[in-house]
């Protein structure tokens, strides 16, 4: 998208999906429930920018689907091998 004015880029460019967003959160995510915390998928995915989400810790407790991302627990010692 172009503004009419100057020929250059809009700032309001279409929106396109990105791949996936991988985030290490420093809680639980249950931690966040239980806080209270209602905006998680809005602050984990602005927009539904990112096609899809991980949440990964060794703090979770098995895996599940909330929020809009899948939140798995992932040992410390396969931590780094989760990560690709």
């Amino acid at each position: 998208m172009t503004s009419s004015l100057t020929n250059r880029p809009s700032t309001k460019a279409a929106h396109v999906r990105g791949e996936t967003l991988v985030v290490v959160p420093t809680d639980p995510i249950d931690a966040y429930e239980r806080a209270g915390h209602t905006y998680l998928e809005r602050y984990y995915n602005p927009a539904g920018f990112f096609r899809e989400v991980f949440a990964l810790s060794p703090r979770e407790h098995g895996t599940r689907r909330a929020y809009g991302m899948t939140i798995r627990r992932v040992p410390a010692e396969r931590f780094t091998s989760a990560l690709r």
